[in-house]
This record gives C-alpha cells, sequence and structure tokens, in this order.
C-alpha cells in the first residue's frame, strides 16, 4: 500500500501502524512542481520514502523506475519522512517570507533586492532556490503544509514563533502592492480603472488558490475602482469565482484597454513572455510590479514610474 498527501505529524505514521499489512509506504511528493508535474516526476529531484517494515522497499517494484531517476533519494520510518517533508516546506516558506521581509529594508535603501537575491544564490552555504521577493507563496502546498505543522505544534502545546511570523509575513506581503498604489496617489484612489497582469499564485498555473489577485481585488473594490484582468491560464477561474462582479472586466490580450487604465499591477508573469516595454510608453502610467517581473534594463526603459518588491525606478 503506498500512501501520500499532507496530514498532521505523525497521522500517516499511525495510519499505517493500524493497518494490518507488513508493506506500508509513504512517498511525499515534494519534489512535483506545479506546471511541469510529468516531468518532475519522471526525473525528481528528491525521493522521499517512509517504510513501515525496515528495509522493504524492494517489493516496491511499480516505483522503482521513478526512485532510479533520483537526484537524491532517503528512505526511513515513515515518522522520520513526515518530519522531514514538513521541514522541507516550512524551510522553503521561510526562505520566501525572508527575502519579503528584506525587500522593504532594501526599499527603505535605494537597494534593488533582486540583485542582492543574486549574490546571496552564489553562496553554496545559501543556495539560490526561493529567493525571488514579491507578493510570497500561495497555491495550496506550502500553506496547507504551514497550516498542518501549526496545528501540530498546538496539539503538543509548543509555541512556534518563527512559523508564525513566516505565516503573517505571507500574508501581510500580499497587500503591499496595494498599499504602494495607495501612498503613490496620496490617497485619491477613488473611482480610478487599473489593470492587472496575472492572477494566478504562480506564473504557468491556472490555479488562484492564495494568489496576491484576490485581496488585491478586494481592496481596489472597496474603493470602486474597476478592474480589468489579464489573466490567460488562470482567466476561466476568475471568471467563475467573480461572475457577479461588476468592477471585474477580463480581457484577452494584456495591452488591450490600457489607455482606460491609470495604473498597470503585475500579480503574476511568465518569464518567457516577453514584456512590450513600448506598448507601456504609449501610455507612461505607473507600474506596481508584485512579482518583479520587469528587468532592471525594462525599469530602465520605462516612461512612467516603477514600483517593485524592494526595488524601484
Amino acid at each position: 500500500m503506498i500512501i501520500s498527501g499532507i496530514e498532521k505529524l505523525g497521522v500517516v505514521s499511525a495510519l499505517a501502524q493500524n493497518l494490518q499489512r507488513a508493506w506500508v509506504y509513504y512517498v511525499p511528493f515534494v519534489f512535483l512542481q506545479d506546471g511541469d508535474a510529468y516531468s518532475s516526476m519522471l526525473n525528481p529531484s528528491l525521493w522521499l520514502l517512509g517504510e513501515k517494515t525496515a528495509n522493504s522497499s524492494q517489493h516496491l517494484e511499480v516505483l522503482k523506475p521513478l526512485m532510479q531517476h533520483a537526484r537524491a533519494a532517503h528512505h526511513a520510518d515513515i515518522a522520520t519522512i513526515e518530519f522531514a517533508r514538513s521541514s522541507i516546506m516550512a524551510m522553503l516558506a521561510t526562505r520566501v517570507s525572508f527575502m519579503n521581509e528584506m525587500s522593504r529594508l532594501a526599499d527603505s535603501q535605494q537597494v534593488d533586492i533582486k540583485q542582492v537575491s543574486r549574490v546571496m544564490g552564489l553562496d553554496a552555504r545559501v543556495g539560490s532556490s526561493y529567493l525571488q521577493a514579491g507578493w510570497g507563496f500561495g497555491g495550496n502546498t506550502l500553506p496547507t503544509e504551514l497550516a498542518k505543522l501549526q496545528q501540530s505544534s498546538q496539539t503538543h502545546s509548543l509555541e512556534m514563533p518563527l512559523l508564525q511570523s513566516v505565516m503573517h509575513i505571507n500574508e501581510d506581503q500580499k497587500e503591499l502592492i496595494f498599499r504602494k498604489f495607495w501612498q503613490y496617489f496620496d490617497g485619491f484612489i477613488d473611482n480610478k480603472t487599473v489593470m492587472i497582469w496575472g492572477g494566478s499564485y504562480k506564473s504557468g498555473s491556472g490555479r488562484t488558490a492564495g494568489s496576491a489577485i484576490h485581496p488585491l481585488l478586494a481592496l481596489l473594490w472597496s474603493y470602486n475602482i474597476r478592474t480589468i484582468v489579464y489573466s490567460d491560464k488562470a482567466q476561466a477561474e476568475l471568471a467563475v469565482l467573480y461572475q457577479q462582479q461588476s468592477l471585474l472586466q477580463l480581457i484577452n490580450n494584456p495591452y488591450q484597454q490600457l489607455s482606460a487604465a491609470q495604473a498597470i499591477f503585475i500579480i503574476s508573469w511568465s518569464p518567457q513572455d516577453q514584456l512590450d516595454i513600448a506598448k507601456l510608453n504609449q501610455h507612461a502610467m505607473p507600474v506596481f510590479d508584485a512579482q518583479n517581473a520587469l528587468t532592471r534594463l525594462q525599469i530602465d526603459n520605462l516612461v512612467g514610474d516603477y514600483m517593485g518588491i524592494g526595488r524601484s525606478k
């Protein structure tokens, strides 16, 4: 029997122990990449395998081809693998929130946090993954993992202030780009029209769970601001979620109706799609880049103002 998924620490281990069969395995798919699930499954970066019965993985014939292609692998008892899974995900979330906290200090020092991230990645002790400042993390995996980890700590009456800070920073970060917008216009934002590019929780995904677009839309609509949204893969999901919202208009071309907007927000933009700075310059509106999608050269070539996360023009 093969078990996967995210639960409170110890739940999967207890389930396995209550099963009469000896060959029970736990496989947390920590290596899966949203939007690239097939190839990441064929060539996993890290394969974790929890065994109810020690040294029994030779019986797991069905998964051997995948295990053999893993760049790294580890077998242990199920409780240990559960804890390792949760610790890995919590560490990734912590890196994101740390960089987002540093981005606010970078704003005050006129330092580009994106360049700082590249420098940090050169240090082998740090590495380059999950060092990009932006609006935070969304989706289902990281938020669910943190919620389950919090439940585990509460079950054992343990305080986890670092985990609490990671979660708090992430939620607050989703509103940061709106505050930059509010400050830019000195609070005079009522009844404006804005363009929003992207809505998914990460570029390339069609899902919006935990995306910054949801709190951003709520804040904008509270000021009766009309929102014109281009979101490619997430368009259908947004249409279902907000079908009754008269202040929302979904469009099929990112440069459509730019002339109607007084500002543009970038929530998620695929690096493969080249931004047309010339078209943006035709309107010279301020750009509020919550993903830090623009390169430094693109920022320098903008006619209008630019506000990113830990970087500005």
